[in-house]
């Protein structure tokens, strides 16, 4: 399908203001994160996590609704209630419950925002691939700069970050104005009977994770070696991920699955010989496979699942990445070296997948 010259524009524009939604999301992430650090014991660090994984179930439940309450707003009234949340947390400074309402209350405007401009992008495109490579490239290289930008900023500093997130949600005002809410007369609600390959939505949750769990890992192992390299452990994998996924992409899915144990591999035996430098290099390059593979399973299960709305899959995806994420943050307390599993878990489903793809060829 050829795409017009006024709908590549408009892609942009969406590409953008999507990049831009992902910045916002994962730069307050991080500052809360350290401002809950701040305030509690480490072991309130799955705050924010917990908060995350409650909006992404509601907003999942919502999307299933035939009397939606929130998703089937506006784009603009989304705007406003992530406005409403910024100005709570400047009202009230100096009490926690609010700033983690507030926050809760911003993450529940953005994800309805990234939610609606995900799937225009994906339909806009003339292939899924196409569509789910462009979100994977944006998502990556914005939520590993704005992990940067927030991990470094301290609790003062947050009020200015939030005032700053208030003018940009006030002048977007003015750029959703200009794009079209993609609706769908798809109504079947969804569950875990009726999904098609149920296998691989586990598999992309543990996908995801590999960033959120590896990146901390190895910045903390640049810091007690190479402490002035500490931002390369943010910058490379991202940098690299635009570099390599047009090609990546193009490789055929069992070679990508095998490249992935190999680097998996690498990486067990740089963390064992507790070489950061190895870990650094092993990690940068396995953020842009993983996400190939991320992309090659996102448009294959949703082919599969085209009786459900594109809205409520996507959400679904994000459902089980917050999970997972917050499964595995609870688990990091009690199970060290929880990165190491995590990899082991991703080496047997690439393995499990390999043999699958090969079974379903005969």
């Amino acid at each position: 399908m050829k795409i017009g010259r006024f709908q590549k524009n408009e892609i942009r524009l969406l590409s953008g203001y999507y990049l831009m939604l992902i910045l916002i999301d994962s730069t307050m992430y991080s500052a809360f994160t350290m401002m809950i650090l701040s305030y509690f014991s480490n072991q309130l660090k799955l705050l924010i996590l917990g908060i995350e994984s409650l909006v992404a179930i509601f907003i999942f439940i919502d999307t299933n609704r035939k009397k939606k309450m929130l998703v089937g707003l506006k784009l603009q009234d989304y705007i406003y209630l992530g406005e409403f949340g910024l100005i709570l947390f400047l009202c009230f400074p100096n009490s926690i419950f609010i700033k983690c309402f507030s926050y809760a209350i911003v993450t529940l405007s953005t994800s309805l925002l990234v939610l609606d401009i995900s799937k225009s992008i994906i339909i806009q495109q003339s292939q899924f691939e196409i569509g789910f490579m462009k979100l994977a490239n944006l998502k990556t290289f914005a939520t590993l700069i704005g992990f940067g930008i927030g991990g470094i900023l301290n609790a003062q500093f947050i009020p200015s970050l939030i005032i700053l997130i208030m003018i940009v949600f006030a002048v977007s005002l003015i750029l959703v104005n200009r794009f079209s809410k993609v609706d769908s007369h798809k109504s079947l609600t969804i569950s875990i009977g009726k999904i098609e390959d149920i296998f691989t939505v586990f598999v992309l949750g543990i996908l995801t994770a590999n960033t959120s769990v590896w990146v901390p890992i190895v910045a903390v192992s640049l810091q007690h070696q190479y402490v002035h390299l500490t931002v390369i452990a943010f910058v490379l994998p991202g940098v690299l991920t635009l570099i390599l996924m047009r090609w990546l992409i193009k490789l055929p899915t069992v070679i990508i699955l095998i490249l992935f144990v190999v680097q998996s591999l690498i990486m067990i035996i740089g963390f064992i010989n507790q070489s950061a430098i190895v870990q650094t290099f092993c990690l940068a390059f396995i953020v842009p496979t993983s996400l190939s593979i991320s992309v090659h399973l996102r448009s294959q299960f949703f082919k599969k699942n085209t009786i459900f709305d594109l809205k409520s899959l996507i959400q679904l995806l994000s459902v089980n990445s917050n999970t997972v994420l917050f499964v595995l943050a609870i688990l990091s307390i009690i199970v060290p070296n929880i990165g190491i599993y995590l990899l082991l878990v991703n080496m047997v489903s690439m393995i499990i997948l390999v043999i699958k793809s090969q079974k379903e060829k005969l």
